[in-house]
């Protein structure tokens, strides 16, 4: 696999499904991360698309962008208009 792919990292997890807290390093792991990635899998099975993920979107560009959802905000993550 591709280094630069957003797939597995260092953290032993899929990067594209990991709470921002495991990939940044910056909190345990915890019911809580779990729950953030059931709700990126729901989010992809139901439409069709990553809620993140921009299309041809390297590791370190994902890793840039999700860096902004440290503490999450639904409308900004989900793309839901003001």
């Amino acid at each position: 696999m591709n280094s630069d792919h957003p797939g597995r990292n260092e953290n032993g997890g899929t990067l594209l499904y990991q709470a921002p807290e495991q990939i940044f390093s910056i909190g345990k792991k915890n019911r809580a991360s779990d729950v953030f990635t059931v709700g990126f899998i729901m989010f992809e099975l139901l439409t069709g698309r990553h809620p993140v993920l921009v299309h041809g979107e390297n590791k370190t560009d994902y890793k840039k962008r999700m860096k902004g959802y440290t503490k999450i905000d639904i409308k900004r993550t989900f793309n839901i208009p003001e």
